[in-house]
């Protein structure tokens, strides 16, 4: 009896060994904080090489997109964001694309600055399809705060701006810039649109869209 409350002990630990060391292997929330931090030449060059490969940097950028995922059907396809490390990602993925070669030599301040860009297009609205839904709003919060943060600024999306990250827009989009300390482990952006706009389903429409961000994925 005493040898099997020993085992019994014995396997206990290991299993809370197991879990420990799970739990430290998972990916970890980031902050934007973290991200900044990251933004070294050895980082920079991970990102080059990132793009080298269209197909394995097209899987990256993934996590990027802005858009929720309920169960009910996929919300609308509000945009995309953008950390410092992704935009040198879509920078020398677009230059490849051109045929131009990048190198850490062509990261610029701008690509480097310690800002999260959300782009948010204009949508397709529910009700009254003879004009886009237009952006009132963009806000940075914490997963069920009240309040967000508004962005330090906000610029309609430029020609030039498309060009050099690879973005292509045929409607009103706007980029709402956020400082990269305002990023925390549960954030969301928060878009509220001038009228609900259309989703994949009748369900997954909003007018006042909230899609968390899984900043585990974010570089």
């Amino acid at each position: 009896m005493l040898a099997r409350i020993c085992a019994t002990r014995q396997g206990i630990r290991r299993l809370v060994g197991l879990g420990v060391t799970v739990l430290a292997l998972a990916p970890q929330p980031a902050t934007g904080r973290q991200l900044a931090a990251t933004s070294t030449p050895a980082a920079l060059e991970e990102a080059i090489r990132l793009a080298g490969d269209e197909k394995a940097a097209r899987r990256f950028l993934e996590a990027y997109v802005l858009q929720t995922r309920a169960g009910w059907g996929h919300g609308p396809l509000l945009g995309s964001i953008s950390t410092p490390f992704a935009r040198v990602v879509q920078a020398a993925l677009t230059a490849r694309k051109q045929g131009n070669a990048f190198a850490i030599a062509d990261v610029t301040p701008e690509l480097m600055a310690p800002e999260l860009h959300v782009i948010v297009l204009s949508q397709q609205p529910t009700y009254d399809e003879s004009t886009m839904a237009t952006v009132r709003s963009v806000f940075l919060a914490q997963h069920g705060a009240p309040a967000g943060r508004p962005p330090s600024r906000t610029e309609q999306l430029t020609k030039a701006y498309q060009s050099r990250y690879g973005i292509a827009s045929d409607r009103p989009t706007i980029v709402a810039v956020f400082s990269l300390d305002a990023l925390t482990p549960d954030a969301e952006v928060r878009v509220v649109f001038d009228r609900t706009v259309r989703g994949a389903t009748a369900l997954s429409g909003c007018g006042h869209c909230a899609v968390p961000l899984d900043t585990r994925k974010l570089r």
